[in-house]
């Protein structure tokens, strides 16, 4: 939490897809290490489109995620804009005027430009292509944290995180060091440091 004199400003935390291995592996309460008197915690709209193959492959991990987006009011977010024509409801990244709803940042428009979707590449299973949830998330860590498993191979989280923004990579869930904490993590990342 951060400390503007008396006034506590909120620490936005994303959380990509793959983190819920993380913390479903270590049973991780984010209730407890995430209060929501200082944390929000958000899905983009491209990592929840994620989630539904889990069913399938994991129920009990897609059983967990559930109960922690229930418990931990894990909210996710949509940017105002237009899909394609004809999508479904179930493969829209976009939203209008609703609830969890926002306007793109100007630097969010800019990272958009440089880093395009590959659109020769679509995940039949999540209906994404290749990087799109990872490139939804890297244009947040611009202002606000994203926690994932991914910055350590090559896409644009690991760029981002490489370029100084706010991406907190997950230790290995068999290796973790001593005294770690997700909450201690996140707020280091969210002041600044790696």
């Amino acid at each position: 939490m951060i400390l503007d004199g008396s006034r506590a400003e909120m620490i936005k935390v994303y959380l990509d897809n793959n983190c819920w291995d993380f913390l479903f592996f270590h049973q991780l309460d984010l209730a407890v290490e995430l209060p929501a008197d200082q944390f929000e915690v958000w899905l983009a709209r491209e990592s929840e489109m994620e989630i539904p193959p889990l069913e399938a492959k994991n129920p009990e991990l897609h059983l967990f995620i559930q109960l922690t987006r229930k418990k931990c009011n894990v909210r996710t977010e949509r940017i105002l804009g237009f899909d394609e024509p004809g999508l479904p409801e179930s493969e829209r990244r976009f939203g209008g005027f609703e609830n969890d709803v926002r306007w793109a940042a100007q630097d969010e428009h800019e990272y958009w430009k440089t880093v395009p979707i590959k659109t020769s590449s679509k995940r039949p299973k999540t209906k994404l292509y290749k990087d799109e949830a990872d490139r939804a998330l890297a244009a947040r860590s611009i202002e606000s944290v994203v926690v994932t498993s991914d910055a350590i191979k090559s896409g644009p989280l690991r760029d981002a995180r490489l370029e100084g923004r706010k991406v907190l990579q997950l230790p290995d869930k068999d290796n973790i060091p001593q005294g770690w904490s997700l909450r201690s993590a996140i707020l280091s990342v969210s002041e600044g440091q790696p």
